[in-house]
């Protein structure tokens, strides 16, 4: 096991609340009920608890469990245990053991989770791997940082979860996915919450099978362009800086960040300390 390390702390929400607040709206306003909730990467657990407050509140019988490789719910373990859900490490628990613990009644046919929220590894790797491996055991599925330009430097400038995003929304079904991207803040867009509804199987596998997806080639195929990002983002200060990298991203041919790359142009110019 590999040591904890020294964060989390009293780490709170670690969400824009009018994205929040909207995607539980969505959510809240479901004509099925949501009666089981699997959450991949919940650090402290403080969206677990207001994720699970809120759809119980407006009427859900909602039970869950939350996971993460390290457990950083000490300020949050007596609310989740208030609210029907529990902690697992990730090491301890796949995706189908976690969909047939909440729904153990069901011997005969495979149990899927109502509402998976994917917010672990957010290079394009990982996302990619928790999704591929949660999917198939998942009806609705969200997701974190859809539009973090942070996340898209991580595993040489991969794209990160906004890349994959992206990816995903094009090869599902028109109508599936909803983006929630509004921020009240001026600097780089952050954060961001992705819906995808079910497929025709009740399942949040996209409509194209994962399998014919083209192979994702990470904007970086040189050690001369990881360094020359790498020596970009060491110069910047926060917010993150990487604007030759946004401008790499933007021309791709195959990417349409509508938002990350209006923000370029309208930001970027004349201000190269961002």
């Amino acid at each position: 096991m590999l040591p904890k390390p020294k964060t989390g702390g009293r780490t709170g929400l670690w969400q824009d609340p009018t994205q929040l607040a909207a995607a539980l709206l969505q959510l809240g306003s479901s004509r099925k009920e949501i009666r089981t909730y699997v959450e991949v990467g919940c650090f402290t657990a403080w969206t677990t608890a207001v994720v699970a407050t809120y759809l119980q509140r407006v009427g859900h019988r909602l039970r869950g469990i939350t996971i993460d490789v390290y457990n950083y719910t000490t300020l949050t373990h007596q609310i989740l245990e208030s609210l029907n859900v529990t902690f697992e490490n990730r090491v301890n628990i796949s995706a189908a053991q976690a969909a047939r613990r909440l729904h153990p009644h069901r011997p005969h046919r495979p149990p899927v989770v109502d509402l998976c929220f994917i917010d672990a590894g957010h290079s394009f790797e990982g996302v990619s791997a928790d999704f591929f491996e949660f999917a198939p055991h998942c009806a609705t599925s969200m997701f974190h940082d859809i539009q973090d330009l942070h996340t898209m430097h991580l595993s040489n400038f991969s794209g990160g979860v906004p890349a994959f995003w992206h990816r995903l929304v094009s090869h599902s079904a028109a109508g599936r996915a909803t983006s929630f991207t509004f921020q009240i803040a001026i600097q780089t867009p952050v954060f961001g919450l992705g819906i995808l509804k079910p497929n025709s199987n009740g399942t949040a596998e996209p409509d194209v099978p994962f399998d014919s997806w083209p192979p994702w080639p990470p904007v970086c195929r040189s050690d001369e362009c990881v360094q020359r990002h790498r020596t970009a983002l060491g110069r910047a200060k926060a917010p993150l800086s990487a604007s030759a990298l946004q401008a790499e991203f933007c021309a791709a041919p195959t990417l349409n960040f509508e938002r990350i790359c209006s923000f370029r142009s309208q930001w970027l110019v004349g201000r190269p300390d961002i």
